[in-house]
């Protein structure tokens, strides 16, 4: 009988540990980064995926058959991993299709992963977990990855430097702003997310986990991430939870409102009034899929700090109602509302129009649902993705009828900084 072993092992940096598995398509990385951070204690190292899932209707399935260990002291201990691109919401809703799409991210791509390597930051302890027929077996597992792990070389940061250059002109991108604006004052919407793409080429022989280790020292992040799955590379420093479901209960924790002045975003109504706008479309998501009067406000626009970065965050929480799982509130809340605009279907329609790419993994979410129905996942954004020869990343923010062009094309390359600086 298969049954899951959860070994203690020594405590190491876990980004030394992913070392000997980076190279290896279908090895994943899910890590806080951002030390000291409330919500960056854990990481999760995954790799040889017993299969990989790119459609919806395969996610039931494969949580089914996997007792995980009770007690466990991690919240994943095995399960799927991987992304959900933006454009997943097209298996949700009908969208025009006129942006380009040669990039072809699949809408999913979820690895089943029985093998875990977990981080307790703030205890500074360290698990293995595994299915296997007995905890012998287990423990040889374990002795072989060791010695991988013991033989794995450093790895730094690649000397040449990658450029990122916009797709499009300052001028193009003010106009299409202008476009949001004169949408908002018709009446289509009232907050639009559009975002700018920057694109380069991938040098020969570049280091895509060296480039994030030098991602993150300088963008750490508590919800970063690095995905390997052989065709596409995504590196992400992101600091926004999209969704964490654990034990029953719902939180989303929006970002809207970026600044590199704390004291001038704490005290912006415009920003406030954005952040406020995103409040409410969670709850209305949130409603679908949590018992009547349980969806609650817990924080409201309060400042938090990253690298270089101040964000108005919110927090809201729910109780799951009964016969509801972790993917019934993914696809109730899917596409976050904070990258998309409000109301949500109009303005992922009005992004469709301008941008002129679809966005791929680009605030879509990145994550894990666990073979015990607990999930946490991202919003991917500070996300760098390499396909095609390609280094490809976005930086956006959200507009409203009050919105300045030039301010906001300012506010999109101010939140590609951290990126583009990792790459010098």
């Amino acid at each position: 009988m298969i049954t899951q072993t959860i070994l203690e092992i020594l405590y190491l940096p876990a980004e030394d540990v992913f070392r000997a598995f980076a190279d290896a398509p279908g090895s994943l990385f899910l890590d806080s980064s951002a030390a000291g951070h409330s919500l960056g204690r854990y990481s999760f190292i995954m790799f040889e995926p017993i299969d990989m899932l790119v459609t919806l209707d395969e996610i039931p399935a494969a949580l089914r058959g996997y007792e995980p260990a009770p007690d466990a002291p991690l919240p994943f201990t095995g399960g799927l991993a991987g992304f959900f691109s933006y454009d997943f919401a097209r298996a949700l809703e009908d969208f025009p299709e006129t942006a380009s799409a040669t990039d072809d991210f699949p809408p999913l791509r979820l690895g089943i992963y029985d093998q875990v390597i977990g981080f307790d930051h703030q205890s500074k302890r360290a698990w293995y977990c595994c299915y296997s027929e007995t905890q012998f077996d287990a423990q040889q597992r374990w002795n072989s990855l060791q010695r991988r792990i013991e033989a794995a070389p450093d790895r730094e940061p690649p000397a040449v430097r990658v450029t990122l250059q916009p797709v499009k002109s300052r001028e193009a991108y003010e106009a299409d702003i202008r476009r949001v604006i004169d949408y908002i004052r018709s009446g289509d919407a009232f907050q639009v997310n559009l975002a700018q793409r920057f694109e380069a080429q991938k040098p020969h022989g570049f280091d895509t986990y060296g480039h994030y280790l030098s991602l993150r020292r300088v963008n750490p992040a508590p919800f970063a991430a690095y995905l390997n799955f052989g065709d596409t590379v995504i590196s992400s420093s992101s600091p926004e939870r999209f969704l964490q479901v654990h034990g029953g209960m719902i939180e989303a924790r929006p970002i809207k409102g970026t600044s590199a002045d704390a004291a001038a975003l704490a005290a912006s109504e415009k920003d406030r009034a954005e952040n406020i706008m995103i409040v409410d479309l969670l709850r209305n998501d949130l409603s679908k899929v949590c018992t009547d009067t349980s969806v609650d406000v817990q924080l409201l626009c309060a400042v938090e700090s990253y690298a270089g970065l101040h964000h108005l965050v919110s927090s809201v929480t729910g109780t799951l109602a009964p016969g509801m799982n972790a993917t019934d509130a993914l696809i109730a809340c899917f596409p976050g509302g904070s990258i998309s605009g409000a109301p949500k279907i109009r303005a992922m329609e009005i992004i469709e129009e301008l941008e002129p790419c679809r966005r791929g993994p680009y605030c879509g979410a990145i994550g894990y649902i666990g073979f015990n129905g607990d999930m946490d996942m991202n919003i991917a954004i500070r996300t760098v993705t390499y396909q095609n020869g390609k280094v490809i990343c976005n930086a956006g923010g959200g507009i409203t009828a009050d919105s300045e062009p030039a301010a906001e094309y300012d506010e999109t390359m101010l939140k590609a900084q951290k990126i583009f600086e990792s790459y010098r």
